[in-house]
């Protein structure tokens, strides 16, 4: 993926889970315009918050993928998705 982000916006659903950490971090050391992290986990979110502070990119939605309005709100302007996001 080298490069393939820089000055885009990346929404990444599920983006607290294990494979969406990682997705986020490989994400923002390309120099993205933004990422977006679609997850339903108020606690993990802040728990990136922290880990990712200073990251004036990066930006929370709180929902879930099952909920196809708050997915298309958090798509809006986005050039690539990662979908992370585990359902059970």
């Amino acid at each position: 993926m080298s490069q393939l982000l820089t000055a885009k916006t990346v929404l990444v659903i599920g983006g607290t889970g294990s494979i969406g950490t990682e997705i986020v971090t490989q994400a923002l050391s390309q120099g993205p315009r933004a990422v977006r992290i679609l997850s339903r986990d108020e606690h993990k979110q802040h728990l990136h918050k922290i880990k990712f502070a200073g990251r004036s990119e990066l930006r929370f939605f709180i929902g879930d993928v099952r909920d196809a309005g708050r997915v298309t709100r958090a798509m809006e302007g986005v050039d690539v998705v990662f979908h992370a996001a585990g359902l059970y």
